[in-house]
């Protein structure tokens, strides 16, 4: 058993960004506005059952052990026979703990129908920094990444779709909406797996948030699996959003999710629905939270 995020958790990482210089002041009152939300869903919890669990599972393809964060809706023990989307979130540590008191939030209030969210992370938030670059990208850095990084992304996507899944699918009454969010190199992940269920013909998620996506990586090396899109009919209907922000480095960031986004709307890609955002005012750090809330109220919205 894994201990879930909690307010003191969240407290200490916020106190950990607010130092970091690189940290944009907007990102700080998202957090610091999901401390009161988690507040909140804390002094309830006395009157609703727990919807919160987690554990580790080890996993064959990558061997290694991940920490699974799982909250179901709150209405998920009255209404015994409902079924809802399943919503998994990369880079748990840090946007699990900001992310699921909104949408719980956002289901008591109406703004939003009921989710289950579940979240893929690791042992600590400092082990996520070096361990989310072995999952998230393929292929393996090249020179002009300036970084190293193993490509280990396929045997991620294994994982998810052979290990966690299955499982996910024998636990939860889940419908038959299942969706990928990610953020930078997260984000990178989210389409690379997209264009993996396009090239293979599984479809083991249908909508996809990528927001602020390291489409530099390897040269570009996303950009050159486009043209697989092109009329090809064997994909399932699938909705990506795709997200950058303003303020990012114009060369790496911005104009290359404009590039993408063109890719992706073009007539002869079938059966996707490309929703692309530029938040004017927002740099890399703020675009994630932000990308993840407004893709699930735009999809998620109530009648």
């Amino acid at each position: 058993m894994i201990y879930l995020p909690t307010l003191k958790n969240l407290l200490r990482i916020t106190g950990r960004l607010a130092n970091n210089k690189k940290f944009h002041k907007s990102i700080l009152s998202y957090v610091l506005a999901c401390i009161g939300c988690l507040t909140a869903c804390q002094q309830n919890s006395e009157r609703k059952p727990e919807s919160k669990s987690g554990f580790n599972l080890y996993s064959n393809e990558v061997k290694d052990t991940f920490s699974i964060y799982i909250q179901k809706p709150l209405e998920y023990e009255e209404k015994a026979k409902s079924t809802y989307p399943l919503v998994v979130v990369t880079d748990a540590n840090f946007y699990f703990p900001m992310l699921a008191p909104i949408v719980h939030q956002f289901e008591q209030t109406g703004l939003m129908k009921p989710i289950i969210l579940v979240g893929v992370g690791y042992d600590s938030l400092e082990k996520m920094d070096s361990l989310r670059v072995r999952d998230f990208l393929y292929p393996h850095s090249i020179a002009s990444d300036e970084m190293q990084a193993e490509g280990g992304a396929r045997r991620f996507q294994a994982f998810l779709a052979n290990e966690l899944l299955p499982g996910l699918a024998d636990s939860l009454r889940l419908n038959t909406d299942k969706v990928l969010l990610g953020h930078s190199f997260g984000g990178y992940f989210s389409l690379l797996t997209y264009f993996e269920q396009v090239r293979s013909g599984a479809s083991n998620f249908n909508k996809f948030v990528s927001a602020s996506p390291t489409i530099w990586y390897n040269d570009f090396y996303l950009n050159r699996l486009t043209d697989s899109l092109k009329n090809n009919g064997k994909q399932d209907s699938t909705a990506i959003y795709l997200s950058v922000g303003g303020l990012e480095d114009s060369v790496w960031y911005v104009k290359p999710a404009e590039v993408m986004a063109e890719k992706l709307s073009s007539d002869a890609v079938k059966n996707l629905d490309c929703t692309s955002i530029t938040y004017r005012e927002m740099d890399h750090m703020d675009v994630g939270l932000f990308s993840f809330i407004h893709a699930l109220k735009n999809w998620y919205k109530q009648d």
